[in-house]
């Protein structure tokens, strides 16, 4: 399991395993099938599905539906490739669903100690390049 620390920190509510901390967050103004999501820029602990092609309400999209390493329950998506160029920014973040996460007080990290730690793959769009 990967920790990195910061002052808040974002879980999983199923099995409160940690996700990400809210200094990845790029922004709160998503919307996933259960309502309010965020998107961030990295998450850890996390699985990958296949890709796959999604029309979403900000047009087509390659997604891969993210869940929890532990508990396996399904909290969101992350972006593979975006359609339109003014939806690049999304491509290789991850998108959580606020319904199935929580946010806790964290800890700090000012010397950078956990730098050390396995980072989150970072996706490179190959498709339609």
């Amino acid at each position: 399991m990967i920790i990195k620390g910061g002052s808040r920190i974002v879980t999983c509510r199923c099995c409160k395993t940690y996700l990400t901390n809210r200094s990845e967050l790029i922004s709160h103004r998503f919307q996933g099938a259960t309502g309010r999501a965020y998107l961030f820029d990295r998450a850890w602990n996390l699985d990958y599905s296949d890709a796959q092609h999604r029309d979403m309400m900000t047009g087509k999209h390659i997604v891969r539906d993210v869940t929890c390493k532990v508990c396996h329950k399904k909290l969101g998506w992350m972006y593979e490739f975006a359609m339109e160029e003014s939806q690049r920014y999304k491509e290789a973040r991850v998108i959580l669903e606020k319904a199935l996460i929580d946010e806790e007080d964290g800890f700090t990290d000012p010397v950078g100690a956990l730098e050390t730690h396995e980072q989150p793959p970072r996706f490179s769009s190959t498709f339609y390049s």
